[in-house]
């Protein structure tokens, strides 16, 4: 018990970390909907012969996720002006959700994508979320996303914001650590088949409590909207990031060669893993500021 509760408390403040450097690039938050904090860690803490079986069903997860957080997105902004903010961002919550459920235990879903296959999947997804993002600006009827006004004031001010911005995710941060104590509470009191493990590990609460969080406060809805507005034209992309985390991690995790002291393998394998947190971090930031360039006047024809 004390080792769960050590673990929990150990990836809530690496999540935690995780928030507060992406909270500079609102522009991005589209992009951060599937960020891999929770795979990652569902992986660290697994044995290494789960790694595989894992890795196949986790990599349906962010395709399902990323396309119920972009409806919940679209479904909001269609009906937001015929309905109270508050009750639609709650009944879309409790449909995605169940949706979810509905899918996420299939049998083809924990059949996952075969070893052989796998990178194959990687380039489609992301073939996929380029194409979507690129008719999002028709769709939208706007340019593809338009970086924050105040992002540059974020950015230069980050270190001041530091405890305002903890204190605007305690949501987030709540969600995520109830989500991992599932994971490792169940995990560990009913052994769960590698395959479920994978799934469990790709709860997609954190996205939809913070969609809810966005949606549901009405005092200022007009400046929310928005915001969707920008997730919705980079949320294509969001899944294409944690598939290509998830097959990358996994290959590593199950090609090294452990090392006999446990603690320093430990240690080089979290090292590993906050790498490839960074560059999925590096790649959305990109990702974003390619959108926002591409979305300027002038650039992008048809969306100015």
């Amino acid at each position: 018990m004390v080792t769960t509760i050590f673990r929990v408390l150990f990836g809530t403040f690496v999540y935690t970390i995780i928030i507060a450097l992406a909270a500079p690039f609102p522009s991005a938050a589209g992009l951060f909907l599937t960020f891999p904090a929770l795979n990652g860690l569902g992986f660290f803490y697994s044995a290494r012969s789960d790694v595989e079986a894992m890795a196949k069903s986790m990599l349906w997860l962010p395709v399902i996720n990323g396309a119920l957080c972009a409806a919940y997105i679209v479904v909001f902004l269609a009906l937001n002006q015929g309905a109270d903010p508050t009750m639609l961002a709650w009944v879309l919550a409790i449909t995605v959700a169940l949706v979810w459920l509905a899918i996420a235990f299939r049998k083809p879903i924990r059949d996952g994508i075969a070893q052989r296959h796998q990178l194959t999947y990687a380039v489609i997804v992301l073939l996929a979320g380029c194409a979507l993002v690129a008719i999002a600006p028709h769709v939208l009827n706007g340019p593809a996303i338009a970086q924050s006004s105040s992002e540059s004031t974020l950015i230069a001010n980050s270190f001041d914001l530091f405890i305002q911005i903890l204190w605007q995710s305690k949501l987030k941060n709540t969600l995520f650590a109830s989500c991992l104590l599932f994971f490792l509470v169940l995990t560990a009191i009913i052994p769960r088949p590698p395959d479920v493990r994978g799934i469990l590990a790709g709860l997609p609460i954190v996205p939809f409590g913070g969609l809810v969080s966005v949606a549901g406060d009405s005092a200022a809805l007009s400046e929310h909207l928005n915001i969707f507005e920008r997730m919705a034209a980079s949320v294509g992309l969001a899944p294409a990031v944690a598939v290509w985390f998830i097959y990358g991690y996994s290959k590593y995790l199950t090609t090294r060669k452990p090392l006999r002291a446990h603690f320093l393998d430990a240690a080089i394998t979290f090292a590993a893993l906050l790498g490839a947190w960074f560059f999925c971090g590096l790649a959305i930031i990109g990702i974003a500021y390619a959108l926002s360039y591409i979305g300027q006047p002038g650039t992008c024809p048809g969306c100015t």
